[in-house]
């Protein structure tokens, strides 16, 4: 029965160790029942491409402000084919139409 006990849980935790689908960190305690495919954090994602874009010498400040702009915008939607970029640059500037103009972007 002792042998046994080790394949039952005891709680609601998992016997074996799980890991993040998306960036595949062990998942602790307490954080079983939080994980979601559908809520990404890519914060880290972002922040890390805004510091490569921050290095570059020759662009613009405006520019620089740009680029982070889109590839926030773009990460956040599902881009299969070239052919959806033209939507995408539109509903871009649909949605930040008075950003782009009150920053002179």
């Amino acid at each position: 029965a002792e042998i046994l006990s080790s394949y039952f849980p005891r709680d609601d935790s998992p016997i074996r160790q799980y890991f993040h689908s998306r960036n595949n960190l062990p998942i602790s305690r307490g954080e079983w029942e939080i994980d979601s495919d559908d809520e990404p954090d890519d914060d880290w994602l972002h922040q890390m491409g805004s510091k490569l874009i921050e290095e570059f010498e020759d662009v613009s400040g405006k520019e620089k402000r740009f680029m982070n702009m889109w590839n926030v915008f773009i990460k956040s939607h599902c881009v299969i084919a070239d052919r959806d970029i033209p939507g995408k640059c539109k509903e871009f500037i649909h949605k930040y139409k008075e950003q782009l103009i009150d920053e002179g972007l």
